[in-house]
């Protein structure tokens, strides 16, 4: 049963991360979610007949921005936890594995204890600069709306 659980959050880090490459790569230019944007000067208006519906777009865009960061790192998060438990029970599993029953199967399941742990330190990190830069944005925003 736990091979099932771990091969199923494989495969959704392996989906998250084909949907984020996909996710950069039809919008040129735009950073990886845990990069700050440039504060270089701000663009010329497009002159092209869909400009309105550009317009339109990139304000639906910039208004579902938020909530959309919210639960991504809330996805994260929630992977933290179920790798976590996944450690904790493999681990169990591996010193008890190794006392009980042929060496090398506490082995194997303390290994891939490691591996796991390794990609849960791995999604923490990537949450915390996520939350970063969300914060960044945040305060670059409110800055940019002050008056001078």
């Amino acid at each position: 049963m736990p091979f099932g659980v771990l091969a199923r959050l494989l495969t959704r880090l392996l989906m998250l991360g084909a949907l984020g490459a996909l996710r950069r790569r039809t919008t040129p230019g735009a950073p990886p979610p845990w990069r700050t944007p440039g504060t270089g000067p701000a663009s010329a208006p497009p002159s092209s007949p869909g400009a309105a519906a550009d317009q339109v777009r990139a304000a639906v865009r910039a208004r579902l921005a938020g909530p959309t960061e919210v639960a991504l790192v809330m996805l994260r998060l929630f992977e933290v936890v179920v790798l976590g438990a996944a450690v904790t029970v493999l681990v169990t599993a591996g010193t008890t594995s190794a006392v009980l029953t042929p060496r090398w199967v506490g082995g194997v399941l303390l290994g891939l204890a490691l591996v796991i742990a390794v990609f849960t330190i791995r999604e923490v990190r990537i949450a915390r600069r996520m939350v970063t830069a969300r914060r960044r944005r945040r305060a670059q925003d409110r800055l940019r709306q002050i008056p001078s």
